[in-house]
């Protein structure tokens, strides 16, 4: 017995999956100095 192939999925909205990326990416982390 094989496995099966995994699925494939094909990006058809490139402009939203460009922009989710660069949302995804932009992700800023604030630390404070007094917080120590």
């Amino acid at each position: 017995m094989s496995k099966p192939d995994p699925a494939r999925y094909r990006t058809t909205n490139w402009p939203a999956y460009d922009a989710a990326l660069r949302k995804r990416g932009s992700l800023l982390i604030w630390l404070d100095k007094e917080m120590a």
